[in-house]
């Protein structure tokens, strides 16, 4: 892997048990890419950042999906969880600093992958 700014986030700040979650789907996303002509560093990327914010607790998830403005309605207020991948699609640019061709869908890839 070549992401080691985004791999040093995720083993100081993910648990062992995700963190290896985490690297199976990026090697199925890889595997997939590949197999159907797209990106295969994109699909890594985005791989890695799928759950990078799954160690934040409930309140954390609330108050930063709010802060960069999204609508956190009540069945997010009462399943927070569900907003870890709004919450990763903003850690992922300022605080990995995310500057890629492809960060619109990366973005977009991390924050919806669990709202779809």
């Amino acid at each position: 892997m070549k992401y080691k700014d985004i791999e040093k986030y995720l083993e100081d700040n993910i648990k062992p048990k995700r963190l290896k979650h985490i690297y199976g789907t990026v090697e199925a996303a890889k595997k997939l890419a590949e197999h159907y002509g797209e990106s295969v560093d994109d699909a890594e990327l985005a791989a890695l950042l799928h759950d990078c914010a799954k160690n934040l607790d409930d309140d954390e998830l609330i108050d930063l999906s709010t802060k960069y403005g999204y609508n956190v309605d009540e069945v997010l207020l009462h399943q927070p969880q569900l907003l870890h991948g709004v919450a990763g699609a903003y850690i992922a640019k300022p605080d990995l600093i995310l500057q890629t061709r492809g960060y619109w869908m990366l973005s977009n890839t991390t924050q919806y992958h669990e709202l779809i």
